[in-house]
């Protein structure tokens, strides 16, 4: 990074990164497994056991009361999702983390505002009933915790975002780029009357370690002046 002004946005950034990231991937791992039990309208394909027309009534249900494209969120530009996380950072992009809250307090970005999809209540429900009866019960469970009401607010959190940031060059992550950003993706494509809301590709782990490998070579590269007396 030659340039002065935006190496010192950079290391801005890193530090306030620093000051609230844990280090603990195996944290993160561990919480993931709520990613494979979430379903949302059906964005989740699930397995053949799955009851379809309960799923055709919650979608029934969830359609009537979701919010209708507004004009504003209905010109937003369609953009591909990305992998440069050096652009994300030195452009100061509105970013929204659809991650748990109890992961944000670990580990977040300065300039992301946090809209989960599960909270921490419904992420721990789920993710023991990963671990205790595996992925069918775990999903099955997550299913029952989205109803209509909260998928609702949901929305209309998502929908907040998009309205305070509209300049159309934000984006959306969870930990891995994984489940979760897709849902919120998918419906976010709805509330825009089709322009895709771009997610980053490979979610906060990726961005994390983009981060820390740039500071160790920017560490390596730039000359270091030791000032005393």
């Amino acid at each position: 990074m030659k340039n002065p002004r935006s190496f010192g946005r950079f290391i801005f950034s890193f530090v306030a990164l620093c000051c609230r990231i844990s280090t603990c991937d195996a944290f993160h791992t561990s919480s993931c497994t709520s990613e494979l039990s979430l379903t949302w309208n059906g964005c989740k394909k699930s397995s053949s056991s799955i009851d379809a027309n309960h799923n055709d009534n919650i979608s029934e249900t969830s359609s009537s009361l979701s919010p209708r494209p507004s004009p504003s969120l209905s010109s937003a530009q369609d953009r591909p999702n990305t992998n440069d996380y050096k652009s994300i950072f030195l452009n100061d992009a509105p970013l929204l983390d659809v991650r748990a809250e109890v992961e944000y307090e670990k580990g977040a970005f300065p300039l992301s505002v946090n809209v989960p999809i599960l909270n921490d209540e419904q992420r721990t429900l789920v993710g023991t009933c990963y671990k205790q009866e595996g992925p069918e019960a775990a999903f099955q469970l997550g299913r029952s915790l989205m109803t209509p009401e909260v998928q609702i607010q949901r929305l209309q959190e998502w929908k907040q975002f998009l309205e305070e940031h509209p300049d159309g060059d934000g984006y959306l992550y969870c930990f891995r780029g994984g489940a979760r950003s897709n849902i919120v993706q998918t419906e976010l494509q709805k509330m825009t009357g089709g322009a895709k809301y771009p997610l980053v590709i490979g979610g906060y782990k990726a961005m994390r370690r983009f981060l820390i490998d740039d500071m160790e070579q920017s560490i390596n590269e730039l000359p270091i002046v030791m000032v005393g007396g």
